[in-house]
């Protein structure tokens, strides 16, 4: 993939998320990146790009400069090879059209925390979405993933029982049906 993109909640009580954006062959003048004001579906200028609270760059293991041209872009000096952006975005808009986090849980939309690598619009990217940093946010992490387990297994157990009971009982095998009536006094 030419953007690989990796979210994670990094402190959840301060409402934080990390996000790096790696651009494998950025821009040899300088990648320029930027933040959408609006996303599709929802026209009112949202201006995403005040959340961030920290921005920096890299490449080869090296700090690259970055500077901020106007309210939502961002230039990153010239480098050879890989470059990456990291952010920390500040995510306290209930609302489904920007970022939510705290301790209890999490939500983003794309638009709203993914820079995006101008030059490479049409380029296929990926997205990682990693656990939390903190150890009560991870075991909030690990507490919703036991939950989805045992909700996995009562699916089976249920199912499984519905489905025994149906193929046990059928006609076929000579089980009559039951006669009912529309008597509620019964």
């Amino acid at each position: 993939m030419s953007i690989h993109y990796a979210i994670r909640p990094a402190h959840p009580a301060a409402h934080l998320f990390h996000v790096v954006c790696r651009v494998e062959r950025p821009d040899p003048q300088g990648q320029l990146f930027m933040l959408p004001a609006w996303i599709p579906g929802s026209y009112m200028i949202r201006e995403f790009a005040r959340n961030i609270v920290r921005i920096s760059a890299v490449a080869g293991g090296r700090k690259v400069p970055i500077e901020k041209l106007d309210k939502h872009t961002w230039r990153a000096a010239p480098v050879k090879g890989a470059l990456e952006v990291a952010c920390e975005v500040y995510a306290w808009d209930p609302s489904v059209r920007a970022a939510h986090l705290d301790e209890t849980h999490g939500f983003f939309n794309g638009p709203s925390v993914f820079l995006l690598p101008i030059g490479h619009e049409h380029e296929p990217c990926s997205v990682d979405i990693l656990p939390p940093a903190s150890p009560i946010a991870q075991q909030i992490y690990d507490l919703h993933f036991a939950i989805l387990w045992v909700c996995v297994v009562i699916f089976f157990v249920v199912f499984g029982a519905m489905f025994y009971s149906v193929f046990k009982h059928r006609k076929s095998v000579g089980h009559k049906a039951a006669t009912f009536h529309e008597s509620v006094t019964v």
